[in-house]
């Protein structure tokens, strides 16, 4: 083998490590993005279940105060039979811990939470078509995680929720609970 020819071998061979080196960073952004997307979906997700479970608590009986407790949501007992608003106590994403920064009203009731996290948003568009349950609490900034309110203070029955479009508080059934039995006499049989 001649001088010169092995020269060029080792130059293939430092081209084709760059380009593997240059490809697999690629291939590392789109995967962090593509992770990042992801949890992101999961925040809007298990902060509209928890939006949805405090809307309940609401309907459930109106005018009563708000939980004080998110794990109130998991078994509210002011009515026989107990009801479940929300299956599990959904953790925050960012951080793995049921940790959420809570939002409270005069009296102290929950009537909304925010994540704990100031990493900035990636997908903005869900929150520009009211898709979801979150409100940013700081319009024109770059919204972080942590700007995020999901859940809103209470209603007046009957008025339109301003984050879930054509939803009512009082429409809202939770999934577990029966229908009302219909009172005696109302039903006739056939003839």
């Amino acid at each position: 083998m001649r001088t010169g020819e092995r020269g060029f071998t080792y130059l293939g061979l430092l081209w084709a490590v760059a380009l593997a080196g240059a490809l697999a960073a690629a291939a590392a952004t789109a995967w962090t993005a593509r992770a990042e997307r992801a949890a992101e979906r999961e925040l809007l997700f298990r902060g509209a279940q928890i939006a949805l479970a405090l809307e309940r608590w609401q309907a459930q009986v109106p005018g009563a105060p708000g939980p004080q407790r998110l794990e109130d949501l998991l078994l509210d007992t002011r009515t026989c039979p107990p009801r479940r608003h929300l299956r599990r106590l959904w953790p925050d994403p960012a951080t793995g811990e049921a940790d959420w920064l809570l939002e409270r009203d005069a009296a102290g009731a929950i009537v909304g939470l925010r994540s704990r996290s100031e990493r900035p948003l990636r997908m903005t568009s869900a929150l520009a078509t009211g898709d979801t349950a979150a409100t940013p609490t700081a319009p024109g900034a770059t919204p972080r995680w942590r700007d995020l309110v999901f859940g809103s203070a209470p209603r007046p029955a009957g008025a339109q929720n301003p984050q879930i479009p054509g939803r009512e508080p009082s429409a809202v059934v939770p999934t577990d609970q029966a229908w009302p039995v219909p009172p005696r006499g109302s039903v006739k049989p056939a003839s």
